[in-house]
């Protein structure tokens, strides 16, 4: 393990257990273990918009003359 900011390993000489290595990175951790509390963003549920019909075009529309190509 090397400590931030030092340029200096240091020897890990315990055993194997995940324990013994926790205890090893906390007895040496130059920076803070501590997992800061994290606010979750509040979320609000969408808008319900009102919605137009659609409408059918009328007969007058449909029956009208269009040019062809």
């Amino acid at each position: 393990m090397k400590p931030a900011g030092s340029r200096d390993f240091i020897d890990y000489e315990g055993d194997r257990s995940f324990e013994s290595l926790v205890a090893f990175v906390e007895e040496h951790a130059k920076n803070s273990l501590e997992i800061p509390k994290v606010e979750e963003p509040v979320v609000e549920p969408p808008k319900e918009e009102a919605q137009t019909p659609v409408q059918a075009p009328s007969s007058e529309e449909t029956a009208a003359p269009h040019d062809e190509l």
